[in-house]
């Protein structure tokens, strides 16, 4: 299992992919790195509180069919979001 904040503070990550091994995005995964593009692979079946939220360059993101559960404000101030894929 990965932890809250997993990612704070990566000034340098552009883009993620994550397995579907991986099985949660945590609560905040992402928090303060400036992400412009996620995949997640296919057997995630959930997106923790506020995973990707205030990503103010976050432009794409593929979710896999396998998603049950979307965390409150996952995608809140995600005011570049442009494409969501399932």
């Amino acid at each position: 299992m990965l932890g809250a904040r997993l990612f704070e503070d990566c000034h340098s990550l552009s883009s993620v992919t994550l397995p579907g091994s991986v099985k949660e995005v945590p609560q905040e995964a992402f928090y303060n790195c400036p992400i412009t593009e996620v995949t997640l692979g296919e057997g995630i079946e959930s997106i923790g509180e506020e995973a990707f939220s205030w990503k103010r360059n976050l432009k794409n993101i593929t979710l896999p069919e396998s998603v049950k559960t979307i965390g409150k404000s996952a995608f809140a101030e995600s005011q570049a979001l442009q494409w969501i894929a399932f």
